[in-house]
């Protein structure tokens, strides 16, 4: 019996590769979707204790005497706009990127889609040709009892 060979095999392997690949970028942007929300998170941390500390100054300024130094405030919230500036730029950018994620995952389902109809299509294709392939064998093995039969009679 001759192997089979498909005759798209070269199609299908290269629609599996823009697949692992389209897959490969797919987790490319999740990390840097994940690192865009760990620094997001490494932000709040920051501006959570700074508030904190600023409350905490004002509130040790009315029980003791010391007094409230104004450019302290100041400097701190500044320091907390500038944060939450960032925090709103790495939000803008992870927006950026679920877009882009979202484009990734339906290439991605097209790609896989593209693999399973060639996978579907070889095995349509191995199981015509192995049928094909038993009915010849079948045939041959019926002539040749059909030989041996006549043989044995003479």
């Amino acid at each position: 019996m001759p192997p089979f060979h498909f005759r798209f095999d070269s199609l299908l392997t290269l629609h599996r590769r823009r697949r692992d690949e389209v897959s490969r970028e797919l987790g490319k942007i999740r990390a840097a979707i994940d690192q865009f929300n760990d620094q997001i998170d490494r932000l709040q941390q920051q501006r959570d204790t700074l508030r904190q500390e600023t409350a905490h100054h004002l509130a040790g300024s009315v029980d003791s005497a010391p007094p409230v130094r104004l450019d302290r405030l100041q400097h701190e919230a500044r320091y907390d706009g500038q944060l939450a500036q960032e925090q709103d730029s790495l939000r803008s950018n992870r927006k950026q990127l679920d877009v882009e994620l979202e484009q990734q995952r339906r290439c991605l389902v097209e790609a896989e889609a593209e693999v399973k109809r060639f996978e579907r299509l070889r095995e349509k294709q191995a199981a015509t040709h192995q049928q094909r392939e038993q009915k010849r064998e079948q045939a041959a093995m019926d002539e040749l009892a059909q030989a041996r039969m006549i043989y044995s009679r003479r």
